[in-house]
Formats: C-alpha cells, sequence, structure tokens
C-alpha cells in the first residue's frame, strides 16, 4: 500500500493569499481612481488631482478632497463647464461604474 504525507502550513497559505489580495487591491483601486476621473469636472484640474492625492490607493480608499467636491459631486451648486473635459458630469463614480463594473470585477477576481 502506497502512503502519502502532506504537509500544509496555514501561516505561508495566509501570507500568500495577503499578497495576492494586496495587489488585486492596489490594480482595483488604480483603475477606478482612473475611470472615474475620466468624468470628473476639470476647471484647473484640481478636483482630478485631489482624487490621486486623497485616496489610499491599495487599501480600498478613494476620495476627492477639495472643499467644493461635495457639491460638485451631486451637481448642486455648480454648473461645470465641459471644454477641458467633455465627459464632466456628477456622480462621476458611478457613471465610472456604470460603464466599467465587469472590468473592475475581473481585476478583482470576482469573474
Amino acid at each position: 500500500m502506497f502512503e502519502m504525507t502532506v504537509e500544509f502550513n496555514v501561516n505561508t497559505a495566509i501570507t500568500r493569499l495577503e499578497n495576492v489580495l494586496s495587489i488585486r487591491q492596489f490594480a482595483l483601486d488604480n483603475q477606478v481612481l482612473k475611470d472615474s476621473n475620466e468624468y470628473c469636472p476639470v476647471a484647473e484640474g484640481d478636483l482630478r488631482t485631489s482624487g490621486v492625492t486623497f485616496s489610499r490607493v491599495g487599501d480600498g480608499f478613494l476620495g476627492w478632497n477639495k472643499p467644493y467636491a461635495h457639491k460638485m459631486y451631486y451637481g448642486t451648486e455648480f454648473n461645470f463647464s465641459k471644454d477641458k473635459n467633455i465627459n464632466a458630469r456628477a456622480k462621476w463614480f458611478e457613471e465610472a461604474k456604470t460603464r466599467n463594473l465587469s472590468t473592475w470585477l475581473s481585476i478583482a477576481g470576482d469573474v
């Protein structure tokens, strides 16, 4: 009769899984930020740039940090021009999500 021994190191497996998840989170955050900024209003570019500098890519936190960001996002009290970004609109993350969710899921490994 043939006997086989299998050794499994749980800590090594957890570390490898965490590394894979970390890489996927970083890639997903980058793509979501890039896709969302495609629809972000641009006057001087400060709002769009704040998405890059304020977000914690790799931690799953994306945000735009300007005093007017909330009002721009929800489209209240602001009429934004499409001169510098023809795709500009309120709720730019939702627009990006509608158009790119399948790609995001693929990056995350859910598909």
